[in-house]
């Protein structure tokens, strides 16, 4: 596996903790996913593709695209949690 591929596969699993944590594992409460993004070091085009990833898995739900508001789905917490 590639480099760029394992650095990109960290970033979803680093943006998905990284959202638990700011939520404190809230299935209920938004966040700015750009804001998660720029926490694990992902741009702001990457973190849009890693909003739109998490949610097509059901992982997130997407509050609004442009703002990239979101919130953990109960799945995205098992996800987190089952490690």
């Amino acid at each position: 596996m590639g480099d760029r591929l394992r650095e990109r596969q960290g970033r979803r699993v680093a943006f998905l903790r990284e959202l638990y944590d700011m939520v404190d594992s809230s299935v209920t409460a938004f966040v700015s996913g750009f804001e998660v993004g720029e926490r694990v070091g992902a741009d702001r085009a990457e973190a849009l593709r890693i909003i739109e990833y998490h949610a097509e898995k059901g992982l997130m739900k997407v509050d609004d695209y442009a703002t990239g508001l979101v919130r953990l789905t109960a799945s995205g917490v098992d996800a987190v949690e089952s490690g």
